[in-house]
């Protein structure tokens, strides 16, 4: 069995002090929205044993936050591929990770990252893919399990909707 959960990085900076949306960080909102979404992954147990990132700065920060209390010595792997990538894209990366793990996280970016927590979800799902069609926000997060052996065997419409929580979730 494995286990897939994307992130959409935490909310970002409007600008880049250089202009770039590559360089943007972290806004304070973005934090503190983040904050919550690591205290339900501390509280649900959930260690991925591989980080896979984008290069972009906002996702290194996001992945930066939640380091120490969930994936204090898992490989972090940062890729340029994973910025702003589509659905395919990011489907292939989890596929062409190694069976020696069996828990992953990808921290990217819409629309990419919300097309394919959509497209992984079962149809009898129902809860889960309404919830999904109208938003993935920042801060979002997506678990699957899916029952196979092999991370290339990762399919669309193969991965049971475990998780999906998003920081407005939270809110009393």
């Amino acid at each position: 069995m494995k286990h897939l959960y994307l992130l959409r990085h935490a909310k970002a900076e409007t600008y880049a002090s250089d202009g770039g949306d590559h360089e943007r960080r972290l806004s304070d909102k973005g934090r503190i929205r983040l904050s919550l979404i690591r205290d339900y992954l501390t509280d649900q147990k959930i260690r991925p044993q591989i980080v896979l990132t984008s290069t972009s700065a906002r996702t290194v920060e996001t992945v930066d936050h939640l380091k120490s209390n969930l994936f204090p010595k898992a490989p972090i792997k940062k890729l340029r591929d994973l910025y702003l990538a589509d659905a395919a894209d990011i489907l292939k990366q989890a596929q062409a990770l190694s069976d020696d793990y069996d828990t992953a996280l990808l921290v990217g970016h819409n629309p990419g990252f919300h097309e394919l927590a959509y497209d992984l979800t079962r149809r009898k799902e129902k809860a889960g893919l309404e919830k999904l069609s109208a938003k993935f926000p920042t801060a979002a997060l997506a678990g699957f399990r899916f029952e196979v052996d092999t991370w290339s065997e990762l399919a669309l419409g193969n991965g049971h909707l475990d998780h999906l929580v998003f920081p407005s979730d939270f809110r009393g």
